[in-house]
């Protein structure tokens, strides 16, 4: 019976000998720093339009009564066309004081609105139809681009994210080797920001800025016989390994 306890006594302080043997190999060795990157491209499976709604008025309440003038009217075309809610999204709301600047003071000339409306759908076949139903609610188109839809884009930027993983570890692996070392444990991991780089159609040049007139023409003609083209991701994760001592 004392036999066997013993037995696992030294069993026992055998693994705590190991493990700290180990830990003084790998936890207190050099560092090593390196990247990993990875890219790849995908076919879009979305279209977006990005119409801006503008307005100018006297008074800042006028603009606001056009400007939903104009978003209403927007709207209730793109319903006909068979869009719901959430095909089309709001942002960058503004409204305020415009001006210049004469002879060195600033002159009020009045108030202006804005906002962005994206129009996203998936038959490509559509956006000849929306970008004439934006014009005629008299907003403007400042783009037309080719994207992934929220599923897709999730789906690669997971598949990038883990080949940049495994690329990091490689080259660490690599240069631990070249040294005659081993690779400990991962004490450091992060990642720059996403690359995520949308094919853009149509942008509207000086012409197509805020305040200014839109061509109708000018968009068509841009979207006719559109082929979409695939859209690039890339990630880069930064890795710090510890190093074995020996």
């Amino acid at each position: 019976m004392m036999e066997g306890k013993l037995n696992t006594t030294l069993i026992v302080f055998g693994i705590i000998v190991l493990i700290g043997i180990m830990s003084f190999v790998y936890a207190s060795g050099p560092e090593i720093s390196t990247q990993g990157t990875a890219s790849s491209d995908a076919s879009p499976d979305e279209i977006n339009v990005y119409a801006l709604v503008f307005t100018k008025n006297a008074t800042l309440e006028g603009a606001q009564v056009e400007n939903a003038r104009i978003l209403n009217d927007l709207i209730r075309n793109l319903r006909y066309l068979g869009f719901d809610d959430e095909d089309i999204q709001y942002s960058n709301y503004y409204s305020g004081e415009y001006g210049e600047w004469q002879n060195g003071k600033y002159v009020n000339n009045g108030y202006q609105v804005s906002q962005t409306v994206t129009i996203k759908m998936k038959e490509f076949s559509k956006v000849s139809d929306v970008i004439t139903n934006v014009i005629d609610a008299g907003a403007g188109v400042q783009s037309v681009q080719f994207e992934l839809s929220n599923e897709k884009k999730q789906d690669e930027q997971a598949k990038v994210a883990e080949l940049a993983s495994q690329d990091a570890r490689k080259k660490a692996e690599a240069i631990a080797s070249g040294q005659g070392k081993r690779l400990g444990r991962l004490v450091e991991l992060r990642t720059d920001n996403l690359s995520y780089r949308p094919y853009p159609i149509y942008v509207a040049d000086s012409s197509g800025s805020i305040g200014a007139e839109f061509s109708a023409e000018k968009v068509q003609s841009a979207v006719r016989d559109i082929k979409p083209e695939d859209i690039g991701i890339s990630q880069t994760v930064y890795v710090k390994y510890k190093l074995s001592r020996f």
